[in-house]
């Protein structure tokens, strides 16, 4: 961490609890950031923000800085477990990856059916180079596993109906309906045949020249009216 996000925590604490820092000195302040610098520039500053969150919500007091590291290397070590567990799944998998059902697969952990894409990208991760499984593609699983794994705890976030509008988006794009037949054209006898007619239909007479400018007159009559 950079003294920069050792800022935002800061901020974030203040936010938080206003009381605990209310009437705190420059140089009480400048000493604090420096100690928290120094001691979390190991630690990524995603994961402190993210277990600085956690005690928040945790305890109504501001946390110690042993605290925060001790909360950063629980979840490191989680992190670490959990994606070995997933890999070894997923290696488990790929070694009989010709014969693996789709409901194998969607029983393997949502990390690995994410990085593989698919029950087909399984199987050709099967057909791999097992030097390059165990090396390359193991690197980019540790990789991206941080990443799927948030990508989890969004999708577990998101309320059902938004879920599945995304899921489905997400495997394709969207079915158009197809477009509604037009009604075929009837012909004159057949609308008779509906609605037979009772009584002669009126036929229109245009206004003579003489009866427009009464017309016009008078309705601008009104319009002056009106103002």
């Amino acid at each position: 961490m950079t003294r920069e996000e050792t800022l935002v925590l800061m901020a974030i604490m203040k936010a938080a609890y206003p009381e605990h820092y209310r009437g705190m000195k420059l140089r009480d302040a400048e000493a604090i950031i420096s100690l928290w610098t120094e001691l979390l520039s190991p630690y990524p500053h995603e994961l402190c923000v993210f277990a600085l969150k956690r005690l928040i919500t945790e305890s109504p007091y501001a946390p110690k800085i042993s605290d925060l590291t001790a909360r950063v290397k629980e979840l490191l070590a989680a992190g670490q477990e959990n994606s070995t567990e997933a890999w070894n799944a997923l290696e488990r998998a790929t070694e009989r990856a010709s014969i693996v059902t789709q409901a194998e697969f969607d029983a393997l952990p949502y990390e690995a059916r994410r990085f593989c894409g698919g029950l087909s990208g399984l199987r050709d991760m099967g057909n791999l180079d097992a030097n390059v499984f165990s090396t390359v593609t193991r690197g980019q699983f540790i990789k991206a596993y941080d990443a799927l794994k948030r990508s989890k705890e969004t999708l577990e976030l998101t309320p059902p109906e938004i879920r599945e509008v995304t899921q489905g988006m997400a495997k394709g794009p969207v079915k158009r309906l197809a477009p509604k037949r037009l009604p075929k054209r009837i012909t004159e006898d057949e609308v008779k045949e509906i609605a037979p007619e009772t009584q002669e239909r009126a036929e229109y007479t245009p206004l003579s020249e003489s009866e427009w400018l009464e017309l016009r007159d008078s309705q601008l009559a009104k319009l002056q009216a009106s103002i």
